[in-house]
């Protein structure tokens, strides 16, 4: 049984750099917690799940729960710090954690990355383990951009890129209220998929099933419901991503 929280966050962005309080009251505990304390970045996510865990997850959503600064996923949770910001899905049984840090150094503050965007550097990785479908999440509230240089390289790479994230007021909203403001058990469901992302789902299945490269940037919350869905609809897929867990 997973571990249930109750989350309160505050989110500030002052003087353009991101300050946020995060408070937890776990009511239960059955699995490892990827936290401050761990090497940032190094430590992989997939080590909180046993084998006989592995077969469960194989079986139903890989991604679990998501709530304004964590996510859980492969067996654990991966909660944010002042410079962890998510999950990284490295492959089908691996999650690292999001480390930051090298984008405080670039940037001088992390609001400035927010506007820069996912860079061409991150999803490299992705393209040369020849990875099929790469999730780039845009945030809760939508507030991550994607570099032009990023998209542009995986059309060069043979990847059509999907933005479900452009002009989709609705996700915003979801992600404020299904997400944020109040987080329920079970809310990646189909019912807070935004209705741009669902006109889409049933596409995205086919090209994947039909061995099409794909890349996908969406809302948060959209991203992982369609990543548990297409898990679901072609379990043998090889999904992959960048799962930013705050704003």
């Amino acid at each position: 049984m997973q571990a249930s929280r109750k989350l309160a966050v505050v989110c500030f962005c002052t003087g353009g750099s991101l300050l946020f309080a995060l408070s937890t009251q776990p009511t239960s505990t059955a699995t490892e917690k990827v936290g401050p304390d761990n090497d940032i970045g190094k430590t992989a996510v997939s080590r909180g799940a046993t084998n006989k865990q592995m077969s469960f997850l194989e079986r139903t959503q890989p991604i679990r729960s998501l709530c304004w600064g964590q996510v859980n996923l492969l067996g654990t949770t991966v909660v944010s710090d002042e410079l962890v910001k998510g999950a990284v899905v490295m492959a089908k049984h691996q999650a690292n954690k999001w480390d930051w840090s090298v984008h405080q150094q670039q940037y001088g503050d992390l609001m400035a990355y927010h506007a820069a965007g996912v860079q061409p550097n991150e999803v490299q990785p992705f393209i040369e383990a020849g990875k099929s479908t790469i999730f780039i999440t845009a945030g809760v509230l939508g507030v991550l951009q994607t570099a032009e240089s990023t998209s542009t390289l995986l059309r060069q790479h043979g990847y059509e890129f999907i933005d479900l994230a452009s002009q989709n007021s609705q996700a915003a909203q979801i992600g404020q209220n299904k997400f944020r403001s109040e987080c329920r058990a079970q809310n990646l469901a189909i019912n807070n998929l935004s209705q741009k992302a669902q006109n889409k789902l049933s596409g995205l299945v086919q090209k994947m099933k039909d061995g099409r490269k794909l890349a996908i940037r969406a809302y948060t919350g959209d991203a992982l419901i369609l990543f548990n869905k297409l898990h679901e609809e072609v379990p043998d897929a090889e999904m992959v991503g960048l799962l930013h867990s705050n704003c």
